[in-house]
């Protein structure tokens, strides 16, 4: 990677406030913004959308969620 930019960018957007709330109000939209700011920069030179992916999926396992079986055929298919 040659620019971190993007990468404290997302983190700056899943983590924003307006008006003392958060901006995403649960942690799936945070990680959705996550996964949406990660796909568009070209920071990772290969794989942006697997890289994205795995992030929102580690977001939300540090969250206390994990993947569910209903999403298995999914998952497949964005990898």
């Amino acid at each position: 990677m040659d620019d971190y930019g993007p990468l404290y960018a997302a983190v700056a957007r899943v983590n924003s406030h307006a008006m003392q709330r958060d901006v995403y109000s649960s942690v799936f939209l945070k990680a959705a913004a996550l996964l949406e700011t990660l796909v568009r920069p070209p920071c990772p030179e290969h794989s942006n959308e697997r890289f994205a992916w795995h992030s929102a999926e580690a977001y939300l396992a540090l969250n206390g969620y994990r993947r569910s079986r209903a999403l298995m055929p999914l998952v497949s298919t964005v990898s």
